[in-house]
């Protein structure tokens, strides 16, 4: 419900803001990406994935870009899994490039529905 979509917004913005201690990867194959896990309290952790913009040549040019916040859920339905490997993230499934891909114009972070 909307206590969700709060939660999740609050936690999205104390990552950003690095009040969280975030666990980031780097990312596979060559797009510049990290992921990890966000810890909402000692057992409970929310995945990420961050997909910077395409369109960069040093990664630190990347902040002067906007960031869209793709949250999505439901049972089966991961903003990570499904929102990212069949609808807008750069990779499909497969491991093979998306040619319209929303990282292209924006950094784009992805994430995991929270822990309530």
């Amino acid at each position: 419900g909307a206590g969700v979509v709060v939660v999740d917004f609050l936690l999205i913005l104390a990552v950003l803001s690095g009040v969280c201690y975030v666990s980031g990867r780097k990312g596979f194959l060559d797009w510049n990406q990290e992921y990890g896990f966000v810890d909402v309290r000692s057992d409970a952790h929310m995945f990420y994935w961050m997909f910077y913009v395409q369109n960069v040549t040093k990664i630190e040019e990347a902040s002067k870009f906007p960031i869209v916040i793709w949250l999505q859920g439901g049972p089966g339905g991961s903003s990570t899994g499904y929102g990212n490997f069949y609808e807008i993230g750069p990779y499909y499934v497969n491991k093979t490039y998306r040619t319209t891909t929303w990282a292209n114009y924006v950094n784009l972070l992805l994430g995991c529905q929270s822990v309530i």
